[in-house]
């Protein structure tokens, strides 16, 4: 089972996640620049989905698992949920709601329902072009160092014989990791929206001006083809 992270994750409302891949065994994934990384079949991607209570204690609500079925090829979603004693899980269709009280990682203490998935949503949630596709583990998404490690996690993957074809790491794309503070998209975030919003602002100024010089024009063009009309053509019956 080997554990990995994601660079920039998607906030679940301070959900603590954990995930593996577990791949069959003398298989390896193969490197891919676009999309997700290509698992061999019978892979299992698995998420937990958990949460620190007031007592600080980790509360595992679910796991998700992506099989990529070795019969068709495609990925199949499994959802199961856990239980009040953390000793076992039960195979979950339906969605769910669940009352929990969460301690954030400000230590800021948060009462909301948590809603459990049914497999259309995760269905939909991982539909790309109608067909089911792992999200996050892309290698723009894992080019970076884990937390409590020292090594680049695909560079790790590679020399572990886990990854095939993997090129230079500085030829990868990267994402930025999303708690770096000193990361400079990172810092330009609220630089870059003010940037796109008075560009979409002008955008939408100008094509309103654009269309709307154009609606005069074809207005006063067709006031000037009647006065014409009026002034120069015989009217209907009469004889030039």
């Amino acid at each position: 089972m080997l554990p990995y992270e994601l660079s920039t994750p998607l906030f679940s409302d301070y959900m603590v996640k954990d995930r593996f891949i577990v791949l069959p065994r003398g298989k390896s994934i193969e490197y891919t620049a676009q999309g997700p990384l290509d698992f061999p079949d019978s892979t299992i991607i698995v998420k937990n989905f958990s949460y620190i209570n007031v007592q600080g204690q980790k509360v595992v609500i679910e796991t998700r698992l992506l099989v990529k079925d070795p019969i068709d090829h495609n990925w199949k979603v499994m959802n199961y949920l856990w239980n009040t004693e953390q000793t076992d899980a039960v195979k979950h269709i339906r969605g769910s709601k669940l009352a929990i009280t969460l301690v954030d990682n400000s230590g800021n203490k948060h009462t909301t329902n948590y809603m459990v998935p049914n497999t259309n949503d995760c269905k939909r949630c991982h539909n790309n072009a109608s067909k089911l596709m792992p999200i996050g583990p892309k290698a723009r998404n894992l080019n970076f160092v884990r937390t409590g490690d020292s090594v680049n996690q695909l560079t790790r993957w590679s020399s572990l014989g886990l990854l095939k074809n993997m090129p230079d790491l500085k030829n990868i794309s990267q994402l930025p990791v999303w708690t770096d503070r000193e990361n400079t998209v990172l810092k330009n975030v609220p630089e870059l929206i003010w940037t796109s919003i008075v560009h979409t602002v002008i955008r939408k100024v100008v094509t309103h001006l654009i269309q709307g010089y154009f609606s005069i024009m074809k207005r006063t063009n067709r006031h000037i083809w009647v006065w014409i009309k009026h002034l120069y053509l015989p009217e209907e019956g009469q004889v030039a």
